[in-house]
């Protein structure tokens, strides 16, 4: 449970499942980085969908500059000791540095508004992990029970109920995940609800709130990673995915 009052203006029911989770799993461990809180959701929206919220204090410098948060030592200010200890202000900060985050970090969040806008979409993009790392292979290290693949621990299974939760407040035209790593886990722990391949139309079927929402499972597509020729691919296909609902 939360200590204290708290009042978030944005996402109060998700946030603060966000939070619970993080008091009740590090209660002011000095070590991990707050996690990845969100403002309102934009609905009916093409959902983008990343494995987790990296951490780059050289990322972060670019991000602030040039706004009131720009003295902000990243390092500093997202330690969840430090997060923890004023949550009213520091989530509220927190939600507005990411919207910065969406208008400035344009290697990670252009490709995906070129997309959007391709297809007439505003777009949301959400991670299906919290905790922020920069190395996949250090974050394997917090979800899977093993440290490194297989089954997901409790503090996973957790993060991906609020995942759950979000999908359904987002209320998606289509969800791609961007993620090799995410689209496995995402497909085994859906797996009663995501239908087998669609030969016929070319993507999976998500059963979410009884409406179908397509779902494209993919490896990363930002910072270069998509070729030109696979972006048109892509943006075909999600194109013939709206046809279709």
């Amino acid at each position: 449970m939360l200590s204290g009052v708290i009042k978030i203006m944005e996402n109060e029911e998700i946030n603060k499942s966000i939070l619970n989770l993080w008091e009740k799993s590090f209660n002011g461990n000095s070590m991990v980085y707050a996690p990845l809180f969100y403002g309102n959701f934009i609905k009916n929206s093409i959902l983008f969908v990343g494995l987790n919220p990296s951490f780059s204090k050289e990322g972060f410098d670019k991000i602030l500059r040039d706004t009131e948060y720009e003295n902000i030592n990243p390092e500093f200010f997202y330690k969840w000791s430090n997060i923890s200890k004023d949550l009213n202000n520091n989530i509220s900060k927190c939600i507005k540095i990411e919207k910065y985050a969406v208008d400035k970090y344009n290697r990670f969040f252009q490709p995906l508004k070129n997309i959007a806008n391709k297809v007439n979409l505003l777009f949301q993009h959400v991670d299906l992990f919290l905790y922020r790392e920069t190395r996949q292979e250090d974050f394997k290290k917090s979800i899977f029970k093993n440290g490194k693949d297989g089954e997901i621990n409790k503090f996973g299974l957790d993060q991906v109920d609020i995942f759950k939760k979000i999908i359904s407040l987002v209320q998606p035209k289509i969800i791609i995940v961007a993620n090799a790593l995410a689209s496995d886990i995402i497909r085994d722990q859906f797996k009663n609800l995501i239908s087998d391949f669609d030969n016929k139309k070319g993507f999976y079927w998500l059963l979410q709130d009884n409406q179908k929402v397509p779902i494209f499972f993919s490896s990363m597509i930002t910072g270069g990673r998509l070729d030109k020729y696979s972006r048109e691919r892509l943006i075909w296909h999600i194109t013939q995915a709206i046809k279709n609902t």
